[in-house]
């Protein structure tokens, strides 16, 4: 009787890892560069990091000096609500350019994005595509608790 009880208490220790282990997350990019900068804030830059499996997040003071590295790894969870973001806000469609003539200082941003088939390559200065404050706000859910604003 003993024998058998620990016999099924082992095999049910034995199982439990395998059942616990995730499926990997098939809502990972390809590649991720997105940046907001301006003054007085200095800049921000978000990047997949493909060998960590993490977003790399580095603030740049104004004269371009590294500032601290934070490393995050959103949930597979947040990754599929950033890209439903992504696409309400239509990034997939933005133009390369969105960039005001007529003010010389102010906010830029800059975003990369590639997953499957899908690709984006777009910047502006002090001017931005429609729904670009849900994007904005998408990033910022991916990155919780960290933020991603170079606008007051």
């Amino acid at each position: 009787m003993k024998r058998t009880l620990l016999l099924v208490v082992l095999a049910g220790t034995l199982a439990a890892p395998a059942a616990a282990q995730a499926a990997p997350c098939s809502a990972l990019p390809s590649k991720l560069t997105v940046s907001t900068g301006g003054f007085p804030v200095g800049q921000r830059t978000v990047s997949w990091d493909q060998n960590q499996h993490a977003l790399l997040v580095q603030d740049t003071d104004l004269g371009g000096h590294r500032k601290r590295l934070y490393v995050v790894r959103p949930t597979c969870q947040r990754w599929q609500q950033f890209w439903r973001t992504v696409g309400f806000a239509h990034v997939w469609d933005w133009r390369a350019r969105y960039v005001d003539p007529d003010v010389y200082d102010g906010w830029w941003w800059s975003v990369q994005l590639e997953r499957g088939r899908q690709h984006v390559t777009s910047h502006g200065a002090n001017d931005s595509p429609p729904l670009y404050d849900v994007y904005e706000r998408g990033v910022v859910q991916l990155i919780s608790p960290l933020r991603f604003a170079a606008r007051g």
